[in-house]
This record gives structure tokens, sequence and C-alpha cells, in this order.
């Protein structure tokens, strides 16, 4: 598997991940804690290898002007989720519900926004999944 094919597998899964996280905060049983927090770090997991990925050799993020407009976009996100995380943990998720709403809104819309970002600039250069 190329460069490009590896980056646009792990940005798949970190929309994958995005997806689950979403469906696990909204849950009301006694699992969701536990279930989220694995998510979190599944989230982390992601974002590391989404970054591992585009800054590997062959990339088509690896050099620059892309490389600098990545590290932007994908700064942007990281900085929007780890507020998020650092002000909900999941133990104050049920005392503010609609405040950790906006803010996993937040979170959600700026990992949209770099994964429509990194996906335009995959198609681009004509690499589609």
């Amino acid at each position: 598997m190329g460069a490009a094919e590896t980056l646009a597998e792990a940005l798949d899964a970190l929309e994958s991940t995005l997806l689950e996280i979403e469906r696990v905060a909204n849950r009301k049983d006694g699992d969701r804690a536990r279930e989220l927090i694995a998510q979190r770090r599944a989230l982390s997991d992601g974002m590391t290898r989404v970054q591992q990925a585009a800054t590997a050799a062959g990339s088509p993020f690896a050099q620059e002007p892309v490389l600098a407009e990545f590290q932007r976009e994908f700064s942007k996100m990281r900085s929007a989720v780890a507020l998020h995380q650092a002000t909900w943990s999941v133990v104050l998720i049920d005392e503010a519900p609609a405040a950790y709403i906006a803010s996993s809104r937040n979170a959600s819309a700026a990992t949209r926004s770099f994964l429509g970002w990194a996906r335009g600039v995959l198609s681009s250069r004509g690499i589609r999944r």
C-alpha cells in the first residue's frame, strides 16, 4: 500500500472513530463512561496515525506548502478536541448536558472540517477512495 492509500485509510479510520464516539456519547446506560474513555483513546490514536501517515515519505502532504497547511488544519482539529476533552471529563457530562453537547459538536465539527480538507487535498491529486 502506498503512502497516499495509507493516509486515506487513516482518515477513514478517524472518521469511523468519530462516529462511534458520537454514538457512545449519546447513550445513557451505565457502560457509557467506560466506553467513552476507550473511544477517546481511540480518537487520540487515530489522530496520531493520521499525523504519521501525512508526514511519512511519499505522502501527498509531506512537502511544502501542503505540509504547513496540514499542520495548521491538524492543529485546529487537535486543539478543539483537546479543549473539549479537558473541559468535559466523562464524570462531568451529566452535570450540564446542554453545555457538553455544544462542546461536543464543536469538537466534532473541527474534526469533520479537517477530514474534509484532507480528503479535498487527496482528491485534488487524483486520489479517491
